[in-house]
């Protein structure tokens, strides 16, 4: 969680330059400039916050991360962010550009990891409650600003997409609500996403859905990973091509009770792409 952190502060600060830099670029339209100005305080707080965070855990023994930042994340969000900054400086960069950049990053996963960060110290520190809703405040108000300059979202971030014909149904069966939140994040994009806060809980939903995939935590209250597998695996021999279990202790007993039943499994941390690969192989399989 640490490592986290520090990455986040390094993208805060990175981040709060090009909304500087662009303030000193694009300075002839006061809309716009009232725009940068509002995300250049907020990226200031931002920072700010993950200061405070970093403070904070080490007063606590913090869990093992669900996730971590790979070269490939880094290289998309905090490489992005570089190049922006280098554009803005040398004067090469045009507004459409720098707001299709700006989206890219802020609507990718740095966002969704602060989020994590954040609702994971609330639970131990409340001043870290308010923080959430104002992130997604913030880019919210991207989006509108987005929405305004071109006429919507997509156009101007290059991400638009088909309409789907069909959603996948996901369930994630996780105790800690910073960690499920964070794979909502990750994977709402792929299907809808349901949480169940333990074993029992994620049986419940198991008998009253169909689950193309299903990821789920080991050590859980009520009925742990392990059981709630042994459980519907009786009721749905099949279940096992669905599941993929998410572990911060792999122990040889555990690796080997995934070998052989043929269990997709991943250790955490792990990046936030080989989360969505590993989702996107069993969803798109059989």
């Amino acid at each position: 969680m640490k490592d986290i952190i520090q990455w986040l502060l390094k993208v805060e600060h990175v981040a709060g330059m090009a909304y500087a830099n662009a303030l000193e670029c694009f300075n002839g339209d006061p809309e716009f400039k009232s725009f940068l100005q509002s995300n250049a305080d907020d990226e200031a707080w931002h920072y700010h916050v993950m200061a405070s965070a970093a403070e904070h855990i080490r007063k606590i023994t913090p869990e093992v991360p669900v996730i971590r930042v790979d070269a490939d994340m880094n290289k998309r969000i905090l490489g992005t962010l570089t190049k922006i900054n280098d554009g803005l400086k040398e004067k090469s960069m045009s507004r459409a550009d720098f707001l299709k950049a700006m989206a890219a990053t802020e609507f990718s996963e740095w966002n969704d990891i602060f989020i994590y960060v954040v609702n994971y110290l609330r639970r131990d520190f409340r001043e870290f409650s308010v923080v959430a809703p104002k992130i997604q405040n913030h880019k919210r108000a991207i989006e509108l600003y987005l929405e305004k300059f071109s006429g919507g979202f997509e156009k101007t971030s290059g991400l638009a997409a088909l309409p789907r014909i069909w959603e996948e149904k996901i369930l994630v069966i996780e105790d800690d609500a910073s960690v499920s939140e964070l794979l909502n994040a990750i994977l709402e994009n792929e299907g809808n996403v349901d949480i169940a806060g333990n074993g029992k809980e994620g049986y419940e939903k198991i008998e009253q859905k169909y689950y193309k995939l299903i990821i789920s935590d080991i050590d859980m209250p009520e009925m742990d990973g392990i059981r709630l597998f042994n459980v519907v695996r009786n009721l749905y021999p099949d279940i096992g091509q669905r599941y993929l279990f998410i572990t911060g202790d792999l122990s040889p007993e555990r690796k080997t009770f995934f070998d052989q039943n043929h269990l997709a499994f991943l250790a955490k941390p792990s990046s936030v792409g080989k989360i969505r690969q590993k989702a996107l192989e069993i969803l798109l399989a059989h």
